[in-house]
């Protein structure tokens, strides 16, 4: 998974606030982050795969 293109993730007076690019900025469509969020939205800042169910060793 990662995030879609178009979003920014900023902190502003200690609030994580998540930030569309591009057009005239709406302040109806600012996202706020809880602590939860905001280590979420920095893990899928790189893309990540779920590893295969056929990875790793053989069972018995």
């Amino acid at each position: 998974m990662r995030i879609k293109d178009g979003f920014l993730l900023r902190e502003t007076a200690g609030k994580f606030i998540v930030l569309p690019l591009g057009a005239e900025l709406d302040l109806g469509s600012l996202i706020t982050l809880n602590e939860a969020g905001t280590f979420l939205w920095r893990l899928m800042e790189t893309e990540t795969t779920r590893p295969s169910r056929n990875s790793g060793s053989p069972r018995k």
